[in-house]
């Protein structure tokens, strides 16, 4: 994989669909469901899938883009702190990735 770094914009838009999932998840959006809310969640959960850890830990990692919660009160998250905000990036890139609005970059240096 090229890059897990996210400008600014594409940090905002990863966040939002992530909040808009959780919204639409727990019925707090009462509207007819737009391409834009089945998009946004096909790309959660296909960040879902693509992160290879425990689902405990990911929904701390939710937990910590949709209200905040950061590691410190996050309770057992068997990570060290570096560990989580590294696995949030990640989380954020794939959801950017699954919506489009990243694409995987080669690597310089022949790092293909």
């Amino acid at each position: 994989m090229g890059r897990y770094h996210l400008d600014e914009d594409e940090k905002r838009i990863a966040r939002a669909t992530v909040r808009l999932d959780d919204k639409l998840r727990q019925g707090k959006i009462r509207h007819r469901e737009t391409p834009f809310d089945k998009r946004a969640r096909a790309a959660v959960e296909k960040a879902n899938a693509d992160m290879d850890i425990e689902p405990e830990l990911l929904d701390k990692i939710r937990a910590n883009i949709i209200s905040g919660i950061t590691w410190e009160h996050s309770g057992e998250t068997y990570v060290g702190r570096d560990t989580f905000y590294r696995y949030a990036r990640h989380y954020l890139y794939y959801v950017a990735r699954a919506l489009g609005v990243v694409e995987d970059r080669p690597r310089k240096n022949g790092g293909g």
